[in-house]
């Protein structure tokens, strides 16, 4: 018989007025391009580890090696940042949004936690970790979208709408014809 799995991932939740900037950001970007499936930004959230399918049991690993390290976490400050493409400008496949403010401190964790994972059975991402959030996607990759980098340039620079986050939230993510659903299913305050 097949264990139930849970797809899951590891995050910062973003807070509701952020959001809210995010959306106008978002507006802006709506109105000069096209060609971009663009994320909820009710849905938003600073990932740093995605896991995928696990088992119920996973969950549990993942929660016990996650708290070890939150506990001894303290809260973090963090303002947008500017827009920006993955993996370029000239050849988006995401469009993102900067995260600035305690990001050396984020990353440190986040090597922490993903280090701990990986020695729990959880394989590391090969990619490095970038703080962003996630605007949208091109609809068609490889597809060049022109004007990208100079709106992106024109979007501001760091600083503005500062937040404090103070846990990281474990997701479930039940995939639906209308987008993601997102359920919180444990949180891991820092500093215990």
């Amino acid at each position: 018989m097949n264990e139930p799995v849970v797809r899951t991932f590891l995050a910062l939740e973003i807070p509701e007025n952020i959001r809210l900037q995010i959306g106008r950001i978002q507006d802006r970007l709506k109105k000069a391009l096209g060609g971009i499936r663009w994320v909820r930004p009710e849905g938003m959230h600073l990932t740093l580890k995605f896991f995928g399918d696990v088992s119920v049991a996973d969950i549990t690993t993942i929660e016990n090696t996650v708290r070890i390290r939150t506990d001894r976490a303290a809260s973090m400050t963090f303002s947008l940042g500017a827009p920006g493409a993955f993996p370029s400008a000239l050849r988006p496949r995401v469009l993102w949004l900067g995260i600035e403010g305690d990001t050396d401190r984020l990353a440190e964790l986040q090597q922490c936690i993903e280090a701990d994972l990986d020695a729990a059975g959880f394989p590391k991402e090969k990619r490095p970790f970038t703080p962003h959030l996630t605007l949208g996607r091109v609809k068609s990759p490889g597809e060049k979208i022109f004007g990208i980098d100079t709106i992106m340039k024109g979007m501001g620079g760091p600083g503005i709408h500062s937040f404090h986050v103070g846990e990281l939230i474990l997701f479930k993510s039940d995939l639906k014809p209308t987008g993601a659903l997102y359920t919180k299913l444990a949180r891991f305050p820092f500093g215990g």
